[in-house]
This record gives structure tokens, C-alpha cells and sequence, in this order.
């Protein structure tokens, strides 16, 4: 991990859109690498509902954190990422040119545990437990704006 500074970092709070990627590197170091879905609000529609945007960041981290990740994360899981933001550019397949801020994780917090098919938190199929295993737009925050539709009709 690079030199950590806590005056420049970078904090987020979203959920993760897929199960986590883990690979190895050439000397058996493991990297797992996730994206996270933070909706952003816009405002509100004139029929009264909100006006989100979502933004997509890729998170990345390294050896024994990755190992503890890529057990207990998986799609939907809330989260909180502390990180060292990166810079990264690439060219699309149309020749696109495109930029990107990446975290390389420093903390993580798991603020909710996604729905099984039940219904039900999976709260308990973490053993190591969790400082804060409360739902994410739960009913005791009832200021708070909601995403409309279904999980179901959300596109990852």
C-alpha cells in the first residue's frame, strides 16, 4: 500500500453493484477489486420523486485486507471505503479517451448486509460480526430520500 495520509483521502458510502474480482499477483499477493454505486441527489422531479444520479467508483484492495474482503463482501453489501484516491485513464474500444478516480482501500466499513432470498440480512453468516449491521434507507431514517423502484429493477 502507498504512504497513507489521512489529509488526503477520499470517503464513500454506496453499495457494491457485483461480488468482488480477486486475483493474484506474480509473487502471490491477492487483489480484490469491487465497484461501489453512490446515488447522488439532484434534486426533485416535478411530480415530487427524487432526482438521483449515480456514480460508480472501483475500489482496490491489497493482501491480508483483500483476503478479509473477498470473504465477507459480496453484490448489494453497504459499505464505507476510506481510501488514497488514484487517478486512471484508458482509452475505450471506440478510442475514447476516459478518466477515473480509484481508492485504493485504506478502511472499510460495512454499514448493511444485503437481502437474501428471504428477505432477511446476512448478518449472521458473518462470523467475525460487524460494528453496525442496521439496513441502508431503513424506516428509522425516514428523511432520507429513497431509490425508487424495486432491487430488482436496478440494472447490476
Amino acid at each position: 500500500m502507498a504512504f497513507y495520509n489521512p489529509e488526503y483521502n477520499m470517503q464513500i458510502v454506496g453499495r457494491l453493484g457485483k461480488d468482488p474480482e480477486a486475483k493474484y499477483t506474480p509473487n502471490g499477493d491477492m487483489v480484490v477489486s469491487f465497484s461501489v454505486a453512490t446515488d447522488l441527489i439532484k434534486g426533485k422531479n416535478p411530480d415530487g420523486s427524487w432526482k438521483t444520479e449515480t456514480k460508480w467508483t472501483r475500489c482496490t484492495a491489497w493482501r491480508e485486507q483483500a483476503e478479509r474482503l473477498n470473504k465477507v463482501l459480496k453484490k448489494g453489501t453497504g459499505v464505507l471505503v476510506v481510501g488514497i484516491p488514484k487517478a486512471n485513464s484508458w482509452t475505450d474500444q471506440q478510442g475514447v479517451k476516459r478518466d477515473a478516480i480509484d481508492l485504493e482501500v485504506v478502511e472499510l466499513k460495512i454499514v448493511a448486509w444485503p437481502k437474501d432470498e428471504n428477505g432477511s440480512n446476512n448478518a449472521g453468516a458473518y462470523q467475525g460480526g460487524a460494528d453496525n449491521t442496521d439496513g441502508y434507507y431503513e424506516e428509522n431514517e425516514p428523511d432520507l430520500p429513497r431509490p425508487s423502484g424495486s432491487e430488482q429493477t436496478i440494472p447490476f
